[in-house]
């Protein structure tokens, strides 16, 4: 019994992925004017103009660690100004996530604007695509990033996001908040494989002994 319970902790130690906490930000991300109509400004690499409203994308910044898997920030859109039916369809938001924790970074697929906005109402969407990557979460769009062992998979959770407009008092104001997920996956040591290994040639021994 005592041989069984010992092999049963080896296999346990084998399948166990040990998740850590990872830090990360979206500070090197771009908001562009894209095939917006003419007439729209790239006032800065995240913020443009149009119409009067202006867009700034406001980064996550992320010190003290999120434990995946979680629902995690993209960042932020701010709209601001005074406008009426502007049309941003055509504007591109790129997220670059920057997993800090890791050492690597990368660009979730890019979101794309449509729709209209006015100081007090929105029909604005940003909608993201392709969904090119699985996890618990569901198949969504995403970035993943490996570094030896570890695996730090970043999703766009709401694929697409309805945008605030800038005199919404329930938006900060104009503040439109972007979700993701986190998951994590560390794959097993080759010594910790090779202790399973040896762990199941014990117990198939023992088997064997037993019939005898």
């Amino acid at each position: 019994m005592r041989n069984l319970l010992v092999i049963s902790a080896v296999g346990m130690m084998a399948v166990a992925a040990s998740a850590s906490t990872i830090d990360y930000n979206t500070s090197g991300s771009t908001l562009s004017c894209g095939t917006a109509v003419g007439g729209c400004v790239q006032d800065s690499a995240t913020s443009i103009s149009l119409g009067g409203i202006t867009f700034t994308y406001n980064p996550a910044i992320v010190t003290s660690g999120v434990f995946p898997p979680s629902i995690t920030s993209l960042g932020t859109l701010v709209s601001s100004g005074t406008g009426t039916d502007v049309l941003f369809s055509g504007a591109v938001l790129t997220i670059k996530i920057d997993d800090t924790t890791l050492g690597m970074s990368g660009d979730l697929p890019t979101g794309l604007f449509s729709g209209n906005i006015s100081t007090a109402s929105s029909s604005l969407f940003v909608t993201f695509a392709p969904d090119n990557a699985t996890t618990i979460y569901g198949t969504l769009p995403s970035v993943v990033l490996t570094s030896g062992l570890t695996t730090d998979t970043f999703q766009v959770y709401n694929v697409t996001e309805g945008v605030e407009d800038p005199s919404d008092p329930e938006a900060s104001p104009g503040s439109t908040s972007l979700q993701g997920d986190v998951v994590q996956n560390v794959a097993p040591e080759p010594a910790t494989l090779a202790m399973l290994g040896a762990g199941l040639l014990a117990l198939g021994t023992i088997r064997r002994k037993r019939k005898a």
